[in-house]
């Protein structure tokens, strides 16, 4: 006992000389990790300022998240890489059916279809590769980038809310007006991402991340430091309601409610009233950003009147509890196999003429449950949702078993989005909400493997930073 009170006093007088060493492998892997979840949260802003690169900026990511993945995949993964990998390759044998019924029609439409469903794994992998075993700094700093994008992200909406929807802001990568999705005669802004409904998935993204920054932070005496959290949050607040969208607003609190619900359940309880806290603030920002610009709640307020005796939030379950079951209506006319994968995604009708085709025949499908049935058949159904609902087992056993109350909080946020959006996030047909998703499960793996370290380790990284 001596001997480590001994060591734990030589590193209090030198922390520098324990701090863990970044191989240049690991940097590069968080850089690239940073540099992908930069490119989701401006790819929009950037497809405007330069349409002329609109189709390779969206595809990007796709490539950013293959090399990032083949990189990591060929490193030392650690033992939670390994297993997200392990996931990914066994989803990817299960699909071959679907994949090559998929290329026989149209082998461009099959590549596209495979990247829709196996590629995002990656993700999760490159993540535990960049930030385990003992890279909880670079971790935090991350989270610090991702917290601090809230504020720029809900300021860009908020000029956009007072410019007119003739702007170039306003508008889609390709011109087009988006003053047919106002409310309330106020535009739904999407700031920096392509449409509102890629700003709501980051939206959505961002509880997990911005609790985790809460709760994982270093506690300095500073004023404005103090402050940050409480600065970001009424930030959060504006930019969950300009964009007028329901899928913001309640699926943000769904999963802050999910969140708050499975923290009670393990270590983080002790935590609760430190979170039921911050809760609370989050109601009096509210309620005072509501008097002070009223104008960012217009178009939201004006899309969530009761009709007919049925609120908004009534509508929207009602919406999603048909979703889970209507689709069962169409499994005796679907081809087991499907009419091909990736059919539903955005662009697909610009690569191949068999997605335009079916397009322009069956439309757009709003749930996701539907949407898969229609492209891999009762086949994809049963595999992707069982894919799903492991995944989403896995991480819950994986924050239950933290004993670190702060870690255990943050991951609890996490869940929540891994939750909600596993069992009705449109997961197979937007890459960005696959990106967010994937994050949410890596940042779940990393915190549970810093939970993990033997005491030792414990005491002796506490002497150079309380970041995680």
């Amino acid at each position: 006992m001596s001997s480590i009170i001994i060591r734990n006093s030589s590193v209090r007088k030198a922390p520098e000389a324990d701090l863990p060493v970044t191989s240049s492998y690991q940097k590069s892997l968080q850089r690239g990790i940073t540099a992908l979840l930069t490119l989701v949260i401006v790819e929009g802003l950037l497809r405007k300022i330069l349409p002329s690169l609109s189709i390779p900026l969206f595809f990007a990511k796709d490539f950013a998240i293959l090399y990032l993945g083949l990189k990591a995949s060929l490193g030392k993964l650690p033992e939670a890489g390994q297993r997200i990998l392990s996931w990914q390759i066994g989803l990817l044998v299960l699909m071959l059916p679907c994949i090559l019924d998929t290329t026989i029609r149209d082998p461009v439409l099959g590549g596209f279809g495979m990247k829709q469903y196996c590629l995002f794994p990656f993700v999760g992998v490159a993540f535990c590769a960049a930030y385990l075993p003992d890279q909880g700094r670079a971790l935090a700093k991350l989270l610090k980038f991702l917290a601090l994008s809230i504020i720029a992200t809900s300021a860009l909406a908020m000029l956009e809310s007072r410019l007119p929807s003739s702007h170039w802001l306003n508008t889609t990568p390709e011109g087009e007006s988006l003053a047919g999705f106002a409310a309330g005669g106020k535009l739904r802004v999407s700031s920096s991402f392509v449409f509102v409904a890629q700003y709501c998935m980051y939206l959505n993204g961002m509880v997990g991340i911005l609790a985790s920054f809460i709760m994982l932070r270093k506690v300095e005496r500073g004023f404005w430091y103090r402050m940050l959290p409480v600065i970001i949050l009424c930030f959060f607040i504006v930019g969950v309601f300009i964009t007028g969208s329901r899928t913001a607003v309640i699926g943000t609190l769904v999963i802050t409610m999910t969140g708050s619900g499975v923290l009670l359940l393990g270590s983080g309880a002790s935590k609760a009233i430190r979170v039921f806290f911050f809760l609370g603030i989050a109601f009096l920002a509210y309620m005072t950003i509501h008097m002070l610009f009223p104008e960012a709640f217009m178009a939201y307020e004006a899309r969530s009147q009761d009709s007919g005796g049925t609120s908004h939030v009534q509508d929207v379950m009602a919406r999603v509890v048909s979703g889970l079951i209507d689709w069962t209506g169409s499994i005796k006319t679907t081809p087991i196999l499907g009419n091909g994968l990736g059919i539903q995604s955005n662009g697909s009708e610009r690569l191949s003429p068999w997605a335009s085709l079916l397009k322009a025949r069956w439309g757009w499908m709003e749930t996701d449950q539907h949407m898969v049935l229609f492209e891999g058949g009762i086949y994809l159904v049963a595999i992707w949702y069982s894919f799903r609902l492991f995944v989403i087992l896995y991480t819950g056993i994986c924050l239950l078993e933290m004993r670190d109350p702060l870690k255990a909080t943050s991951a609890a946020f996490c869940w929540g989005l891994v939750l909600v959006e596993g069992a009705v996030g449109t997961l197979s047909t937007q890459p960005p909400l696959a990106i967010w998703w994937w994050t949410s499960i890596g940042l779940i793996l990393c915190l549970r493997e810093y939970d993990k370290m033997v005491p030792l380790q414990k005491i002796r990284l506490k002497t150079y930073a309380r970041d995680l």
